[in-house]
C-alpha cells in the first residue's frame, strides 16, 4: 500500500476470488495506513462475498438502458445472461472519506468504453447504478 500525500490517499492493487484480474483501491483521508487496509478488506470481503448480486443489480440497472440507448446499427440486444457474463473487470473502486464507495466496472465497450459507476452507502448497501459522467 503507498500513501500519496498530496492527493491524501492511499492506493492499493487487490484481487478477489470472483475476478481473473487485479484492480486499484483508493482510499481517501485514512487516519493511518492500519485503519485504511482495514477499510480496504471490509469493501474487497463485501465485494468477493456479493459479486453475483451486484452484478444482478447492476445489470437490471443497465441492460434496458444498452438496449435501448446504446446499440450499434447493426448489433442485436443484449440477452441478461450475456450482460452478466462481460461484468468481468473491475477498474477500480474509491472509498470516501465518510466509508461511502464507489465501484468502477470496466464496461467492455457496451457503453463506448464509459465506466459503471456502482456507489454503496457507508454500510456497504448500492444506492445508486450508472454511468460515470
Amino acid at each position: 500500500m503507498e500513501y500519496n500525500e498530496l492527493l491524501d490517499w492511499y492506493k492499493d492493487e487487490r484481487k478477489i476470488d470472483k475476478l481473473k484480474e487485479s484492480f486499484k483501491v483508493y482510499i481517501k483521508n485514512s487516519e493511518s495506513e492500519e485503519i485504511a487496509k482495514i477499510n480496504i478488506d471490509n469493501v474487497c470481503n463485501f465485494l468477493n462475498d456479493n459479486y453475483e448480486n451486484i452484478c444482478n443489480i447492476v445489470t437490471d440497472k443497465m441492460l434496458n438502458e444498452k438496449n435501448e440507448n446504446w446499440l450499434d446499427d447493426d448489433e442485436e440486444p443484449l440477452t441478461r445472461d450475456y450482460f452478466i457474463k462481460i461484468l468481468n473487470k473491475i477498474d477500480s473502486i474509491s472509498i470516501n472519506n465518510d466509508l461511502t464507495t464507489n465501484i468502477y466496472f470496466d464496461d467492455n465497450n457496451l457503453f463506448w468504453g464509459t465506466l459503471i459507476e456502482v456507489n454503496l452507502n457507508k454500510d456497504l448497501h448500492i444506492t445508486n447504478v450508472g454511468l460515470v459522467k
